[in-house]
C-alpha cells in the first residue's frame, strides 16, 4: 500500500528529467530503473499472492500479474522504454491503487460505496 507513496515523486523525477524527455524510448536513469524494480518488486508479491490463492484467484490472475512482472522488468533489463513505464505508473497504476485502496476501505466499514464509486469512474476515464 505505501507503493504509491514512493513511486508518485519518483514518476514526476523521471518524467521531467530533460534527457528522459529528449529520447523516451532508449534514455535510461537510475531512478527509472530503481522506479521499474520498485513496481516489478510489487508483482513479483503479486505472483506470490496469486500462487498461494491460485484456487480463488485462477489463471487469469496468474496471466496477469506475470504479464505486469515482464513489463515492468523489461525496462530495467534492456535500458528501453523508462519513460513510458513511468507514465503508466502515473496514468494506470496510481488512480488504480487509489480506487483499491478505498474500496478495501469499503469493506472494511471505513468509507461509503459513495466515495468509491466516484473514484471508480475516474480510474475509468483515464
Amino acid at each position: 500500500m505505501h507503493q504509491p507513496l514512493l513511486q508518485l515523486p519518483l514518476a514526476l523525477l523521471v518524467l521531467c528529467d530533460p534527457a528522459m524527455q529528449a529520447d523516451p524510448i532508449h534514455s535510461t536513469s537510475r531512478l527509472g530503473a530503481l522506479m521499474g524494480l520498485i513496481s516489478a518488486g510489487y508483482f513479483v508479491y503479486d505472483v506470490a499472492q496469486v500462487v498461494a490463492r491460485y484456487e480463488d484467484e485462477g489463471p487469469q490472475y496468474m496471466l496477469h500479474a506475470i504479464c505486469c512482472l515482464l513489463v515492468f522488468l523489461y525496462p530495467v533489463f534492456s535500458h528501453k522504454l523508462q519513460f513510458y513505464g513511468e507514465g503508466h505508473v502515473l496514468v494506470g497504476v496510481m488512480p488504480w491503487t487509489c480506487c483499491v485502496s478505498l474500496l478495501m476501505l469499503c469493506r472494511a466499514g471505513i468509507a461509503d460505496y459513495s466515495i468509491t464509486h466516484g473514484s471508480s469512474i475516474v480510474t475509468a476515464c483515464i
